[in-house]
């Protein structure tokens, strides 16, 4: 988030700055140049394009699933004990989050043969798109299988237990839990039972710990499903120019996040306006590969 009450920028105007974490200034801002209106435009227009991305059925589905998962694993891990009630918290998200989880894939298939036929290279290089993700991400191979298990079968119970950091107060020299974490895992034996486990997945879980980090494994998951998205999001020139500019602007402010401020002269003195783009990393230099 930008800083609440940012300094002014040096003159009114539009200015590119960066958000540095206080590293830099009281606030926070680096102002980096003055910007013209019309770039702003051009960034904001991109901005406004991702963000309809996002917004489209099955994908703003999969999204809203994956807060309530997040949501879900901070709330269990908050409660000091995970009894029978707080333990079906994690496996109730996870179970809503792996229907939509193909449906969000589908409906990007569709959108793409539907606007360039099932034949044309668009639609070549989704599939090329999903097979890189599968092949790049555990978690996303492990997230299909769980997805395809689910059509038959329950999902079997999970492992769940809440980790600390564990600090010694200066004052009292006593132990205190701090950064409550639930960890969640699903026996490595169950997907080696299912009759239509993935060849890939029988021939690596073996290697893989008996009980597999479904965190780590949703979130992978969600790395690949981005990709993808990304893929599909480069499809067409206008868009290919709207990552451009939103790149040359990242690497203008890296390894910070960029803000556009706007200042000017208002009937009651100087006036601030702050444009974000911090939601959009997953659009970054991915679409240009």
């Amino acid at each position: 988030m930008p800083p609440s009450t940012p300094i002014l920028p040096p003159e009114y105007g539009w200015w590119l700055a960066r958000e540095a974490q206080g590293r830099f200034t009281s606030t926070g801002l680096v102002y980096v140049r003055p910007i013209a209106a019309v770039e702003v435009d051009e960034l904001v227009e991109a901005r406004r394009y991702f963000h309809d991305l996002l917004a489209r059925p099955g994908v703003e589905s999969l999204l809203a699933r994956r807060r309530s998962w997040t949501a879900a694993l901070g709330n269990a891990a908050q409660t000091p004990y995970l009894g029978p009630l707080n333990e079906q918290i994690v496996p109730q998200a996870l179970e809503a989050l792996l229907p939509v989880w193909r449906m969000a894939l589908d409906f990007l298939k569709g959108a793409v043969t539907t606007q360039f036929g099932r034949t044309s290279a668009q639609a070549h290089a989704y599939r090329a798109a999903t097979h890189r993700a599968y092949d790049t991400y555990f978690g996303y191979r492990l997230v299909e299988a769980l997805r395809n298990a689910h059509l038959h079968h329950s999902i079997p119970a999970l492992r769940q237990r809440v980790t600390y950091d564990v600090v010694i107060c200066d004052r009292c020299a006593e132990e205190h839990r701090v950064n409550p974490e639930l960890v969640v895992e699903l026996p490595r034996e169950y997907l080696l039972s299912l009759d239509k486990c993935p060849a890939v997945l029988k021939r690596e879980l073996p290697s893989r710990p008996e009980y597999l980090d479904l965190r780590c494994a949703v979130t992978e998951a969600m790395h690949g499903f981005f990709e993808v998205l990304s893929a599909v999001a480069s499809f067409d020139q206008a868009t290919a120019a709207r990552v451009r500019a939103l790149n040359a602007m990242w690497a203008q402010v890296a390894p910070d996040q960029p803000l556009l401020v706007h200042s000017w002269e208002g009937e009651r003195g100087s006036r601030v306006a702050v444009e974000t783009f911090a939601d959009l990393d997953w659009v970054r230099c991915r679409t240009t590969r």
